[in-house]
């Protein structure tokens, strides 16, 4: 197919996509200081007193719906995984963190556990005309972004899901080997 043949809107994603990508991997070489963000629950039923629950020792991530890297020198760096024709995929924008929530399904954090350190390697996956992961080694320790979503499937079994509304970063890549992905991750690296 010839790119005169492909719809205004076809070129305009391709073109988002090829930002998205440059973007992220524009971070390496510059130092992340700190991370924070909005995270969604675990677990939370609203029509229960129940607390929402974020912890697990089964979930070796931080879920959220914006994961925020404090940049040495620079603007704040936004993770968030917008929706495309395909389903969700990770986004990249330089902005502050502004949507601060306390309450229900989420809960800000000033401070999530992740590496700091100089952003040595970027690795971007793209699946499905989307960005659906990105691998970065932060401080010599190699994390993961994927766009995803854990939860309880109506009761204590907890799904993975990929290609969904959440950033899910882990700081230790290699503990999203381990995990029985909906639909099933690619094998090797991002």
């Amino acid at each position: 197919m010839r790119s005169e043949d492909l719809s205004p809107s076809t070129v305009r994603a391709a073109a988002w996509l090829g930002e998205q990508i440059g973007a992220f991997e524009a971070l390496r070489g510059h130092r992340v200081t700190k991370w924070q963000g909005s995270e969604w629950a675990l677990r939370f039923d609203d029509e229960s007193d129940e607390p929402a629950q974020f912890d697990d020792p089964e979930v070796p991530c931080v879920q959220a719906i914006e994961l925020i890297a404090v940049v040495e020198g620079q603007d704040p760096v936004c993770f968030w995984a917008p929706q495309d024709d395909e389903g969700f995929g990770l986004g990249i924008e330089r902005r502050h963190w502004t949507r601060r929530h306390s309450g229900g399904a989420l809960r800000s954090r000033e401070s999530l556990p992740l590496p700091t350190g100089i952003v040595e390697r970027v690795e971007v996956r793209v699946e499905h005309s989307c960005i659906s992961e990105v691998a970065m080694q932060v401080g010599g320790v190699d994390i993961l972004l994927v766009a995803g979503e854990v939860g309880d499937a109506w009761g204590e079994l907890l799904q993975w899901h990929r290609f969904d509304e959440q950033v899910l970063a882990f700081p230790n890549a290699s503990d999203a080997d381990q995990i029985d992905w909906v639909p099933p991750r690619p094998p090797g690296p991002a």
